[in-house]
């Protein structure tokens, strides 16, 4: 691959609400014109795995959802280029170069590797498919700081293909030599769905992967060679606290005066409210600290703090009485502007 990507979209010129057609056309034309066998230039193998990394992505939807959700980098860190190519086939564009000009899966596997050629339906040789592994399915739950607290489980309906009951996985119809499967018409697998109970352990982060050992698709295998199921964890805004790591932050409003005497107010956890004091002479935007009354730390028996912001309400009008008490504690010169240094 050329040693920096450049946006899939850029690298086929297209925009980024194309159509699979457009994109598909764009692939060609290009393809066309930088297939190694018919470019000779030194850097057109360069640009030929460039174009077809960018056609893998954009032509699978599920990918270029994630790539247009995540950005470019964002999609990087998160498909190795292994997973880029699984579910690519080669074999749909031999009509794009024939087999006599490198067409087909041989010439992909000459640039990108064969690990890189992983089917969700295998390749058949003569009655039976060689055995690959499964392609890992990603999904993303959404959950609330509750559950981060707490840990738990979340059951997800996953969409995934299985061996077919019809033929066994063969994709070959029985007592009828040569026909394929009426159920999976030769493909060997059929769609279904199921629930899967996903662990949310305590202390997870907004983004952190879940990896489902052996709930992707199925392998050609057996259920050893599946893939994963990944889970993405969204957690959802919560009305009165923002994350902050291990440590929630609370903002609790008070009057001037309280800020000013001193003062005991109730605050909210995760749990139940707490009484927290406000020092005297407290001032706007400081922060104080319930020890423990945060998240809990992933993969740790220590839990973090609820940091408690205080902001100062200044009275937007006063009576008479309230006025001249002011006036006085102006003019007793204890409430002299001061200018930081």
């Amino acid at each position: 691959m050329p040693p920096s990507k450049r946006d899939y979209y850029e690298v086929l010129g297209v925009a980024k609400g194309s159509s699979v057609e457009d994109i598909k056309k764009s692939y060609r034309k290009l393809a066309l014109q930088f297939h190694p066998d018919r470019n000779k230039a030194k850097d057109a193998e360069d640009r030929f795995k460039e174009i077809t990394e960018a056609y893998a992505v954009l032509s699978d939807a599920e990918k270029r959802r994630q790539y247009d959700d995540y950005g470019h980098d964002g999609f990087g860190s998160r498909y190795t280029e292994e997973e880029i190519f699984r579910g690519f086939d080669p074999s749909d564009l031999s009509d794009l170069f024939g087999q006599s000009g490198g067409g087909g899966e041989n010439w992909f596997e000459s640039l990108f590797g064969s690990t890189a050629t992983t089917s969700r339906r295998g390749r058949r040789f003569g009655g039976s498919f060689e055995g690959e592994r499964g392609r890992d399915l990603r999904f993303r739950v959404e959950i609330g700081l509750d559950e981060v607290a707490r840990g738990g489980e979340v059951s997800i309906r996953v969409p995934r293909h299985s061996t077919c009951p019809t033929c066994s996985g063969s994709g070959l119809a029985r007592g009828r030599r040569g026909a394929r499967c009426p159920t999976c018409k030769g493909v060997g697998q059929v769609r279904s769905e199921s629930n899967v109970a996903v662990k949310i352990p305590p202390g997870v982060e907004e983004g952190q992967i879940l990896r489902v050992a052996g709930k992707g698709e199925p392998g050609l295998d057996g259920p050893e060679a599946s893939g994963d199921l990944l889970i993405e964890v969204s957690i959802r805004p919560h009305p009165l606290f923002e994350r902050s790591g291990s440590n929630l932050v609370h903002e609790v409003i008070i009057p001037m005066i309280d800020a000013a005497l001193g003062c005991a107010v109730q605050v909210p956890t995760l749990s139940k409210p707490v009484e927290l004091q406000v020092p005297e002479g407290t001032q706007p935007t400081t922060l104080l600290r319930l020890r423990g009354k945060g998240l809990p730390r992933l993969g740790q028996r220590t839990t973090g703090d609820l940091l408690v912001r205080i902001q100062v309400r200044v009275p937007e009008s006063l009576t008479a009485a309230q006025r001249s008490l002011l006036e006085q504690f102006r003019a007793s010169g204890t409430s002299r502007p001061s200018t930081n240094r």
